[in-house]
């Protein structure tokens, strides 16, 4: 497997670890051979990861992923555009499913989902009339239903799937370089059809969250960061980058804005067949993209092993987070007794004894028997 920068062929490197092997440690065999580092915390083996460690960047990250795939080309015939009435954006600008439907014209099928019921019939269409390329327009929500929905009730290879700027926060379209007005976008994939032109896919993992499929998930401050979000007046990335700012003057002046938003919660996680020792969390993070948005890179080894998602839990507090932000902000590992793990993994399992509150990519939810983490499938993102 090889890894293109800046022109230049190099061969990638596997992540470095210090002390003993990730698979000793995942066996619990014990040996020692300069993987990773294994040490006692509370009588717990769990690995803690070096500052040596090679991250890559999204593209060749998912070729490494992918087998050596780094991009493809994918020809298209038919296109089917997704529209979420409901997202905050058409909500503002109603006008915007009028377009795309005019948009699509000739080449292809647009469906407005207006209930979360509608999806199956909308995807049912999509396959009926040789859909081979698939627009979603609604923001991160959108998608992530949308994928949870259509990826396990597709029959044959998923289509290729283009994720439009239409959401609030447009996560991830951002995180993953996806960029452009929709109307446009939809026009110019129109016209590939029509054209009958190869696209550039993109193969990328998608996380699976007890059975729902995102980029993203979470608990803990997680969850409560976005009840603060959504409850606010303003919503939008200034509107989030404002609470980031707030959350960080808090914790440096230790009021109770950033205090309420950490509090502890009891639970029970157990990362490929280990329980951690801790009781008690405060952050719960998986991720299968390096940026959760806002340039905030804190998972940056979510792309550094092959079927494992980055994985980071633990009590840290909100002053002591505040002293690591310049290396959340530039992809580095952040480093605390406090985070009882921070690195690939590739099951983990999370209980309470209360129905836990989680999100994936800003949906949030509420599963009394708790929640369970691994990769999902991959599919073919469209690069436009």
């Amino acid at each position: 497997m090889r890894r293109i920068l800046s022109g230049k062929r190099k061969r990638w490197k596997p992540p470095i670890y210090a002390g003993a092997s990730l698979n000793a440690f995942l066996t619990g065999a014990g040996s020692e051979d300069g993987d990773c580092t294994v040490r006692m915390r509370s009588g717990t083996l769990y690995p803690v990861y070096s500052e040596k460690n090679h991250s890559v960047d999204c593209l060749d990250a998912n070729a490494i992923l992918a087998g050596g795939i780094m991009e493809k080309t994918c020809q298209v015939t038919r296109l089917g555009v997704l529209h979420n009435p409901n997202s905050r954006q058409s909500i503002r600008h109603p006008e915007i499913g009028a377009a795309l439907q005019k948009a699509v014209s000739d080449t292809g099928i647009f469906a407005s989902t207006n209930r979360l019921e509608d999806l199956p019939r909308a995807i049912d269409t999509f396959q009926e009339a040789g859909v081979d390329l698939i627009a979603v327009i609604g923001g991160d929500g959108t998608l992530h239903k949308f994928l949870s929905e259509a990826v396990p009730r597709w029959k044959g290879d998923f289509p290729p799937v283009a994720i439009l700027r239409g959401g609030t926060m447009n996560t991830v379209s951002t995180v993953l370089g996806m960029k452009g007005k929709p109307e446009a976008v939809v026009k110019k994939l129109a016209e590939a059809c029509r054209q009958r032109q190869s696209l550039t896919v993109l193969p990328h993992r998608l996380m699976n969250v007890n059975g729902l499929l995102g980029f993203m998930s979470g608990a803990g401050v997680v969850v409560r960061f976005l009840d603060n979000y959504y409850g606010s007046t303003e919503t939008g990335p200034v509107a989030a980058a404002r609470m980031v700012a707030r959350l960080i003057g808090s914790a440096l002046m230790k009021t109770g804005y950033a205090r309420d938003l950490f509090d502890a919660e009891p639970m029970t996680v157990t990362v490929d067949g280990h329980t951690l020792p801790a009781g008690a969390f405060r952050v719960i993070l998986g991720c299968v993209v390096q940026d959760i948005g806002l340039g905030c890179k804190a998972t940056p080894l979510a792309y550094a092993m092959p079927g494992a998602f980055h994985f980071a839990c633990g009590a840290i507090g909100p002053g002591a987070l505040v002293t690591q932000v310049h290396r959340l902000w530039t992809g580095r590992l952040v480093k605390h007794p406090d985070l009882y793990w921070n690195g690939p993994a590739k099951t983990v399992r999370i209980t309470g004894n209360r129905p836990l509150r989680w999100m994936m990519d800003g949906e949030r939810y509420e599963s009394p028997d708790g929640i369970t983490l691994s990769t999902g499938p991959f599919i073919r993102l469209v690069k436009y």
